[in-house]
């Protein structure tokens, strides 16, 4: 993998970005799905719609993919 995905996959964490749900993964409480950039996201558990785009705050990172929680009021986190 590139060392430039590695840096931009970098910068993402601790970011929101808005993300396309595609599906749950296989015998996981996650998702997944893909940002507009269509890099990889995986999501923490819950119950979302396929097809639904979400708000996800990025926590970790790897060379691959970025992991990530749903945040329901993506304003609160933009008034810390």
């Amino acid at each position: 993998m590139s060392d430039i995905q590695v840096k931009k996959n970098i910068n993402k964490k601790g970011s929101l970005c808005e993300v396309l749900v595609e599906n749950k993964l296989p015998n996981q409480e996650k998702y997944f799905g893909r940002n507009r950039f269509m890099s990889p996201v995986v999501i923490d558990s819950g119950d979302y719609v396929p097809g639904n785009l979400i708000n996800v705050q990025i926590h970790s990172v790897n060379q691959l993919s970025l992991f990530g929680k749903y945040i329901k009021n993506p304003t609160a986190i933009s008034a810390l």
